[in-house]
């Protein structure tokens, strides 16, 4: 339970954080969160990390329903893991299925 309540809140989180940004944000624009090291930047990603395979959208989609069908099949094992690892695959879920809802909706992750 402690685990969908992590998924949940982070899903909620990334969910809120990039609709705010979507609808305060210039595309392109960026604010300093902490000077000279941390910046929140509007952008629009087509592919994965730092733009690779970019306009292959269906690919990442399909690549996310995999994952996330993997981790349902999985999940009873993941129950008996230590609380770390749990925690970091809720995270891990949490961020897959939020740029999936994003690919899905924009066709791009915010």
């Amino acid at each position: 339970m402690k685990n969908f309540f992590l998924f949940s809140l982070i899903l909620v989180l990334d969910r809120f954080s990039k609709l705010f940004i979507k609808d305060n944000f210039f595309l392109g624009e960026s604010v300093p969160v902490i000077p000279d090291f941390l910046h929140c930047t509007y952008i629009l990603n087509k592919g994965a990390a730092f733009g690779i395979l970019e306009n292959n959208r269906y690919l990442f989609i399909g690549i996310a329903v995999i994952v996330l069908v993997i981790v349902c099949y999985f999940y009873k094992k993941i129950l008996q893991e230590e609380s770390f690892v749990q925690y970091a695959v809720a995270l891990f879920v949490s961020g897959t299925f939020g740029n999936l809802i994003d690919r899905i909706i924009y066709g791009s992750v915010i």
